[in-house]
């Protein structure tokens, strides 16, 4: 009775596997349409069945089993093959999986390095035509001088004091009126954007009531604006604020302040188009090769939330990824803003600032390093190189032309005189 017991206990699992093959084999002719009704005394009887089974040993069932299934596996296969593989299409017809394959491939054709841009309202960004190029200066001499005019830029960027239309101790308004009536002589485009009022910036870190330390009001800003686009009708084009993260400028510390230009810049020039942000790249640690940008991140986050109008054009300033031949700090800027069009209205190479000492083949690498960072994110439309006059003697130079001293007394006879750098010829060559 023991024996009989622990020989059907052995045999259970050739019988689920005869069991299995049969239901799996049931299910292909059905599906494939060859299922036959066997006839009855093809059936044998469970005892014979049983019968058989015991007189067979384990090894003999396990190649039984084998040589069972063979057919049912080349059966699913021709199956799938008929049916267009494994499970690739879904009810609809539809290839699965397909909608993934063709981001990848937008990736690729959308940026050089599998990397494809969003804007705002997360749809693929990609940059219709060449970079747009600009001139970022101040002196309305350049528009006298033959190097400028060779260059034949389309496009130029002007820093203003947001008060330069009621301040009356300097002649900053004579400045701004020369300057845009040469750009408008000549047909180029102006940039026009306000910071802080006149005077020492590096005063502000111990005397916070000085007049270029203070954040004017919502009020005299206003006031401010209307009364410049009274005087200048012309210009359309409008940045609220420079470099709005800054500690030089009073915005540093507010940026519900800096959100709050922009609407009201955008409500006294309906027509115009106005420039988001201008957010500079300030790392949290200048020193680190891969630094962090925690504090410019937390500012873009108070900013984007203060802000009341869309973020259609908005601006950077990356000097550091330009002049350390990096993408990390460009690459947190556009992904914080998620703008539609980002312009690089400050950037360029260093001929002289600080720790980098005197030297146009660095200046050189690293304004052709600037048309690569451009190239990396098809947000970017356009860059205004700042700037286009240099001064040896000064601590921040990164001017296309330098200023070349006489050796002898200036006379009446003698002109300045400037010589192209390195970094000025390629920057021709970019905008033919």
């Amino acid at each position: 009775m023991h024996k009989r017991i622990n020989q059907s206990y052995r045999l259970r699992p050739v019988v689920l596997v005869a069991a299995g093959i049969t239901t799996m084999a049931c299910a292909i002719n059905f599906v494939t349409g060859t299922t036959k009704a066997a006839p009855r005394d093809a059936v044998a009887p469970k005892s014979a069945r049983i019968s058989q089974a015991s007189t067979e040993s384990p090894t003999s069932a396990a190649v039984d089993s084998k040589s069972a299934l063979a057919p049912a596996v080349a059966g699913s296969v021709q199956l799938r093959q008929r049916r267009g593989g494994p499970r690739r299409f879904n009810r609809q017809g539809v290839r699965r999986n397909s909608w993934r394959r063709a981001g990848r491939q937008s990736n690729r054709r959308a940026g050089r390095n599998g990397r494809a841009g969003r804007n705002g309202s997360g749809a693929r960004a990609q940059r219709r035509g060449p970079l747009e190029l600009g001139i970022s200066e101040n002196q309305p001499a350049m528009f006298s001088n033959a190097l400028f005019t060779d260059l034949n830029p389309k496009r130029v960027r002007l820093i203003v004091s947001y008060d330069v239309m009621t301040r009356k101790d300097d002649n900053e308004l004579e400045r701004v009126t020369r300057y845009l009536n040469a750009a408008q002589a000549q047909g180029i485009e102006v940039l026009v954007t306000f910071e802080h009022a006149r005077g020492d910036v590096q005063e502000c870190k111990s005397k916070w009531n000085l007049p270029q330390c203070k954040l004017p009001s919502g009020a005299e800003y206003e006031r401010n604006l209307r009364l410049f686009f009274a005087e200048f009708p012309f210009v359309r084009l409008v940045s609220p604020w420079n470099e709005v993260n800054h500690f030089t400028q009073p915005t540093s510390r507010n940026p519900v302040a800096a959100a709050r230009f922009v609407s009201i810049a955008r409500r006294v020039c309906p027509g115009c188009k106005v420039v988001a942000a201008d957010i500079l790249d300030e790392p949290d640690n200048v020193k680190r090769r891969r630094p962090t940008y925690r504090r410019t991140l937390r500012y873009i986050r108070q900013y984007k939330r203060a802000l009341k109008s869309p973020r259609t054009t908005c601006g950077i300033h990356n000097y550091g990824d330009t002049n350390r031949f990096r993408d990390v700090g460009t690459r947190s800027l556009v992904e914080a803003l998620k703008c539609k069009e980002i312009w690089m209205t400050e950037t360029g190479g260093f001929h002289s600032f600080g720790s980098f000492r005197p030297n146009q083949n660095r200046q050189l690498r690293a304004t052709r390093f600037m048309f690569k960072l451009a190239r990396k994110f098809p947000e970017i439309r356009r860059a205004y190189v700042y700037s286009f006059f240099g001064n040896p003697k000064s601590r921040f130079d990164a001017g296309l032309v330098g200023y070349v001293a006489p050796a002898h007394a200036p006379t009446p006879e003698f002109a300045e005189r400037f010589e192209p750098r390195r970094a000025y010829r390629h920057i021709k060559q970019r905008m033919r």
